[in-house]
């Protein structure tokens, strides 16, 4: 990994690659293919012109081609018209890439929190009412009453 793989993306939940790859044994395949995946990410970015630098992704490499990530649609578009000059320069530091394709990350969004649900302590609601009884007709005591009856007030008691 090079010192710049922080940049790239954002950071997300779990355990770097790398850690992964440290568990597992050196004859391990699949251990074998990551370690190759990320030791052509350095010689894409070599290649690659410096305004697509930070949006390519090595994603695979399997008999000869070369599958690079792109986080949008456009992006995706302006590396494939690169891909002749790319994949030229690629062959000259990696001659075993023949085929060089550019695919749309897919992302998959992230579960919505659950709901928050505020509650009201007795001595909290209790001080509420108090505090709306000691009003004078506004706003202010509107809104008061209106939050005591979203968090289960009984109603607004008489002093």
């Amino acid at each position: 990994m090079n010192s710049n793989d922080n940049k790239r993306r954002p950071a997300r939940a779990g355990k770097a690659v790398s850690d992964w790859l440290g568990r597992l044994t050196a004859d391990n395949a699949v251990a074998r293919h990551a370690r190759r995946l990320m030791a052509l990410q350095p010689l894409v970015d070599r290649c690659i012109p410096a305004s697509l630098r930070v949006s390519l992704t090595v994603a695979n490499f399997r008999e000869g081609t070369l599958v690079l990530t792109a986080p949008n649609g456009a992006l995706a578009h302006r590396a494939r018209l690169a891909v002749p000059t790319l994949l030229a320069a690629l062959q000259r530091l990696e001659p075993a890439v023949r085929v060089l394709r550019i695919e749309v990350q897919r992302t998959f969004p992230e579960p919505r929190p659950p709901r928050k649900v505020a509650v009201l302590s007795t001595a909290a609601r209790e001080s509420l009412e108090n505090l709306a009884h000691t009003l004078p007709d506004s706003d202010v005591k509107a809104a008061v009453e209106r939050l005591l009856r979203r968090h289960g007030g009984e109603g607004m008691k008489e002093p």
